[in-house]
Order: structure tokens, then sequence, then C-alpha cells
């Protein structure tokens, strides 16, 4: 959450970005091929974690102080969820995600 901000950046100036990003992995949920669609419900779910911790925060230090202190649920599964979702994008959808 750090990068292009700084860590006493009000929390309410990247709130729209991370919201509109929680919708889009939303509707992504509901048209998921079968193959991914855990990974996307994971992916989804975490995300909506991610945006409901900004509650916790009026700054961008403080939600992610938050969400170290309470990471999402879906922690754990977030990296294999990409990780397979990427692979699937790759390999069947010929669609290459570089960063």
């Amino acid at each position: 959450m750090g990068n292009g901000y700084s860590m006493s950046t009000s929390a309410s100036v990247l709130l729209p970005t991370m919201q509109a990003i929680n919708g889009v992995f939303g509707r992504l949920d509901q048209v998921a091929p079968a193959a991914v669609s855990a990974d996307m419900g994971t992916l989804a779910s975490f995300w909506n974690e991610v945006v409901a911790a900004f509650q916790h925060g009026s700054t961008v230090g403080q939600v992610k102080a938050y969400l170290h202190a309470h990471p999402p649920a879906q922690t754990a599964a977030i990296g294999p969820a990409v990780h397979h979702r990427l692979h699937y994008l790759s390999t069947t959808c010929h669609i290459n995600v570089s960063s």
C-alpha cells in the first residue's frame, strides 16, 4: 500500500481506488470460469477485507498496521490462488500478465 503514497497520506485518498478495484474483483468473481472460480472467490474475498480495513485507520500507515495485526482470513490462500489464476490465463487464454 505504501507505493506512491506516504504512510501519513490520508486513507481517504486511496480508498476510492481500492473500492474500484474491489468492484472489479466482485464482478470478475461472478463471471469467472469454473476452472478458476474458487481462486477468484478467494481473491475477491481477500480484497474485500483489505478495503474493509480502511475503516480502522485515518492514514495509509494506520490501515497498513491494522492489516498486519489483523490479516484477511484468506492470507494463506491468496498466493496459491493468484498463481493458479495466472497459470490459467497463460496456458488456457494465452494471456501473460507481467509486473
